[in-house]
């Protein structure tokens, strides 16, 4: 099975795109469980957002080898 294909000028990697809409889907779900689809975005504070960015910064990932955004993010910043 290939992997990529030949669009004219450009050329689409099959296997990555259905990797990234799996992985946009999941974080879907999990705002979804904060914010269902018929809250209104408007209503939602700043405060909420926060905290449904920490908790899913730090909850383990597959593609990130089940480690948090969070510890991969640091593990690449240097903090002075």
């Amino acid at each position: 099975m290939q992997s990529r294909q030949d669009f004219g000028h450009f050329e689409v990697d099959m296997m990555q795109s259905s990797k990234k809409r799996g992985c946009k889907e999941i974080l879907n779900r999990y705002v979804r469980r904060f914010i269902p689809k018929e809250r209104k975005i408007e209503t939602v504070s700043s405060k909420e957002l926060d905290q449904i960015n920490y908790w899913i910064n730090a909850l383990p990932m597959t593609t990130r080898k089940w480690q948090s955004p969070r510890k991969v993010f640091q593990q690449f910043v240097v903090f002075d």
